[in-house]
C-alpha cells in the first residue's frame, strides 16, 4: 500500500523525485551501502520515479538515534540535514528505511522546504513498534550498537 489514497494510487505527483535519507559515514563504511538509497533506486525503476541523491546531506558526527529516547533524537536531528543548494520544486518524497520517532524524516523535510521543496511525503520500509519509539532502553535493547543509526 504504497501512499495509497484508495484508489491505488500514490498522493503526490507524477514525476515526483525520490529523495533517499543520507547515512551517517560510520553506517556507510560498516554496510557498505545506505538502506534508503537502495531501497529508492528500487522503488524509482518500479513507479517511474526520479531520485535524487545529491540534493540532501547529512552532517557528520552525531549520535546515534538508535540510542536515545523521542526527546533525545528530536534534539540530535535538529540541525542534521541540509540541502545544498535551493531547488524549486511543488514536491518531494523522502525515503529512508526505518520510521521509529519521526525525527529524522521532520527534519529533512523542514531542511526541503527550505531549499524550496513546496510539499514533501516520505515513505519509509518498516517502522518500529511503539514501545521502542518512546524509550529505546525500557523494552531491554541489547547493550550491543545496533544495524540501524
Amino acid at each position: 500500500r504504497l501512499g495509497s489514497q484508495g484508489n491505488g494510487s500514490p498522493p503526490w505527483p507524477a514525476l515526483t523525485p525520490l529523495i533517499p535519507i543520507p547515512g551517517s559515514r560510520r553506517s556507510l563504511q560498516r554496510r557498505g551501502f545506505n538502506p534508503a538509497a537502495e531501497f529508492a533506486c528500487r522503488l524509482g525503476r518500479l513507479l517511474n520515479m526520479p531520485v535524487l541523491h545529491s540534493l540532501l546531506y547529512r552532517e557528520p558526527d552525531h549520535l546515534k538515534q538508535s540510542t536515545l529516547n523521542r526527546r533525545q533524537r528530536r534534539a540530535n536531528t535538529a540541525h542534521l540535514y541540509y540541502c545544498a543548494r535551493n531547488c524549486h520544486l511543488p514536491c518531494a518524497v523522502l525515503v529512508d528505511d526505518v520510521l521509529t520517532t519521526g525525527s529524522t524524516l521532520n527534519t529533512a523535510a523542514r531542511a526541503l522546504i527550505a531549499a524550496g521543496v513546496d510539499r514533501v511525503f516520505a515513505v519509509v520500509i518498516a517502522r518500529t513498534p511503539c514501545v521502542a519509539r518512546d524509550e529505546p532502553d525500557s523494552i531491554g535493547l541489547p547493550d550491543h550498537p545496533s544495524e540501524h543509526d
